[in-house]
């Protein structure tokens, strides 16, 4: 089957923003079918309308979404899913704000920063030598603080 026989034109209602497993912005689109399509984020979207997506499906069930979907202007006409969806686009635009807030926070918290550069030295040094670098670091935390009486 030649590449370009998978390629269809379908209508897709848009879900709104998700939370990715990374803590990332991605985006929930609604197929013909019910499924439930989490894509990279990518533009700015209506919740609960229908957008024309060019899609490329392969077998075991792989789809991709090639280019844009197009805005029809058309709102899906099943207002309990449109509520469910405007609400947990809502709730995740929420979490992922909540997220760059704390994430702005460890950025100016000293300690993060000194951490993160123990990070990046342990990452710089060779695996078979990461052990005693910790452990050196370790035993110096342990010895400039230990009590002196």
């Amino acid at each position: 089957m030649d590449k370009k026989d998978n390629v269809t034109i379908e209508s897709w209602i848009f879900g709104g923003t998700r939370v990715s497993k990374t803590n990332k912005r991605i985006h929930l689109w609604i197929d013909k079918n019910g499924n439930e399509l989490l894509f990279k984020a990518s533009s700015s979207y209506s919740v609960g309308y229908i957008y024309e997506a060019k899609v490329e499906r392969q077998e075991g069930e792989k789809v991709f979404l090639l280019g844009t979907p197009r805005f029809t202007g058309i709102a899906s006409d099943d207002k309990d899913l449109v509520n469910k969806l405007s609400a947990n686009n809502r709730a995740s635009l929420a979490t992922l704000s909540l997220i760059t807030q704390e994430r702005a926070a460890k950025k100016n918290d000293k300690l993060e920063i000194i951490i993160q550069q123990i990070i990046n030295l342990t990452r710089s040094t060779p695996r078979s030598q990461r052990v005693a670098f910790i452990t050196y670091i370790t035993n110096r935390l342990l010895n400039e603080t230990s009590s002196k009486y």
